[in-house]
């Protein structure tokens, strides 16, 4: 049996297979209505996303692989390149979650630099971001023999020091006790090799030292629900000095960090991208904050006999009446269909037409929905 992890994080799907994502774009100004091109205009930006390090179906289907556990796995988004959950620079987001396939969500309000940085990774484009994952977790069990020596008195005094007015301990306040007293002597707790010999202080490996405490706190504690009472104060002469076996758990860690190109390049290929993707501006002369921006739709116009517009005609609409819906034109954006042109549909789809273009009138209006 073997615990396996994603080379990298992943953009986390829903169950349509949809991607958990979005971006809100805000522009310097509103693009006029012939401007394709946006990327120049972007100032901000807040984004959102959900990470995972889960493993595909596919792979957890087999008898011989099982997702690793993670006690914590770290999303970090960073800019310039920067490796691993301690890379150099603050996080554009961060989050922590855990467990196997470990899921997060990040989120953030960007400059224009990392705006325009994540807006590219979408469409494939180089990009300084790295989306770095540190996933930490727990080894085997392994056994080992620890020397604890201590004058119990000294143990009770520093405990009596922190105990509340019921004298009570839970376990883990009692470990971080523990730590303490062995990290300023009160306690001297040496790991012990099968040579002999001892070699570093214990401290830094709090599941060994409680491991090994616990098989003598009775000394000192009555122990009830996994809460610990102090007993009465141990003879001055009373001493500790004994070698015991102990369990411990390491922890080891791995970093799986990738470019946010590679995590999230295409994710929108094939989709409506005007559902995870919108965009606001400011505009000029306001004190509000950014507007929407109306989406630019193809449409249809009728000219009347002076020229002027009388009405604009939606996407949709176009569709129904015409068949198809027609290009883009120079007028402002939209393509326009000429009053001449009216002449060869029948007289009802005249009427039907007239009718639909009052309908767009006052739902579309100047021709952006």
């Amino acid at each position: 049996m073997f615990y396996a992890l994603p080379a990298a994080a992943q953009l986390a799907r829903d169950r349509a297979g949809h991607p958990a994502f979005s971006l809100a774009l805000v522009l310097s100004r509103r693009p006029a209505a012939d401007e394709d091109d946006i990327f120049s205009l972007i100032d901000s930006a807040a984004f959102a996303c959900d990470v995972s390090i889960a493993l595909p179906d596919s792979v957890t289907r087999a008898d011989t692989l099982l997702p690793l556990f993670a006690s914590q796995a770290t999303f970090r988004l960073v800019a310039g390149g920067a490796a691993g959950s301690a890379g150099p620079g603050p996080a554009l987001a961060e989050a922590t979650a855990q467990g196997a396939g470990a899921r997060a969500g990040l989120g953030a309000t960007v400059d224009k630099a990392a705006a325009q940085a994540i807006l590219g990774a979408l469409q494939r484009r180089e990009s300084n971001l790295t989306l770095a994952c540190r996933v930490t977790y727990r080894t085997a069990e392994t056994r080992v023999t620890l020397h604890l020596a201590a004058r119990w008195t000294d143990v009770y005094d520093f405990l009596e020091s922190h105990a509340g007015t019921d004298r009570r301990f839970t376990q883990d306040a009692l470990r971080g006790h523990l730590v303490e007293m062995s990290r300023s002597g009160v306690i001297a707790a040496h790991r012990v090799e099968a040579s002999g010999l001892e070699t570093e202080a214990c401290e830094s490996d709090p599941s060994a030292l409680w491991s090994a405490f616990s098989k003598v706190a009775s000394m000192l504690f009555d122990t009830a629900e996994s809460t610990y009472t102090l007993r009465d104060r141990p003879d001055s002469g009373q001493t500790i000095d004994i070698r015991l076996a102990a369990m411990t758990a390491q922890t080891a860690h791995v970093d799986l960090d990738a470019p946010l190109t590679a995590v999230i390049g295409g994710a929108l290929d094939g989709l409506d991208a005007e559902r995870f993707i919108t965009l606001a501006a400011v505009a000029p002369g306001t004190r509000g904050g950014p507007q929407p921006v109306p989406r630019r739709v193809s449409a249809v116009a009728t000219r009347d006999a002076e020229g002027e517009t009388r009405a604009v005609v939606g996407r949709h609409v176009a569709r129904a009446i015409f068949g198809a819906v027609v290009d883009y034109g120079a007028a402002g954006g939209f393509a326009i269909i000429e009053e001449r042109l009216l002449p060869r549909f029948p007289r009802e789809a005249d009427r039907q037409l007239g009718r639909g273009i009052d309908m767009a009138e006052q739902n579309v209006g100047d021709g952006m929905a």
